[in-house]
């Protein structure tokens, strides 16, 4: 029994390090960045596994565009990427997919209700504020500018597609987690 419920936690790993890795290359050019749809994964992901698993996903999806798959953003992927003006970003996902599950179930706990859209979206937010924290600083450093310009480039145009993206990791969250019930 105790190996059917490891092997279940690891498919429901490797189902949503996939998700992460169908939408992140989904992305619209805008800027130096682009759009991407990976922090909704990560975001997703987040609030729905518990903190060790959602960092396994997000590290296996990681992994996946170090090794050479085309799963970041605009289909990019290996290692050099982590390390250009961008890769803060994606590396900071790691602490977002740990900040995200972990706050949203204090969070919830808090308001007495886990399964909040509420608790999801303000935990979304503060996983979007590290990201941008993360990214921006790498940004700023790999390119040579002054923060506060990267913060212009980087954070300012970004931020109402970020908001909708929590919201809507927030509101699937809920909906995933009905359908999927116990089998989390």
């Amino acid at each position: 029994m105790k190996d059917s419920r490891s092997l279940h936690k690891l498919t429901l790993c490797a189902l949503f390090a996939a998700l992460i890795a169908v939408l992140s290359p989904i992305a619209v050019p805008f800027g130096p960045i682009p759009v991407s749809l990976g922090l909704l994964g990560v975001l997703l992901t987040s609030l729905i596994l518990p903190p060790v698993r959602a960092l396994t996903s997000v590290t296996v999806f990681l992994l996946l565009g170090i090794c050479g798959l085309p799963v970041f953003g605009g289909g990019g992927s290996g290692a050099m990427i982590l390390a250009g003006p961008t890769g803060g970003y994606l590396w900071s996902y790691l602490l977002v997919s740990l900040t995200v599950s972990l706050l949203s179930r204090r969070i919830g706990q808090r308001w007495q209700n886990q399964a909040s859209i509420r608790s999801g979206f303000v935990a979304c937010l503060v996983g979007v504020l590290l990201c941008y924290l993360c990214g921006t600083l790498q940004y700023a450093l790999v390119m040579q500018t002054d923060p506060l310009a990267a913060i212009v480039v980087c954070v300012l145009p970004f931020l109402p597609f970020d908001v909708v993206k929590s919201l809507l990791a927030a509101y699937l969250s809920q909906k995933l987690k009905r359908i999927l019930g116990k089998r989390l």
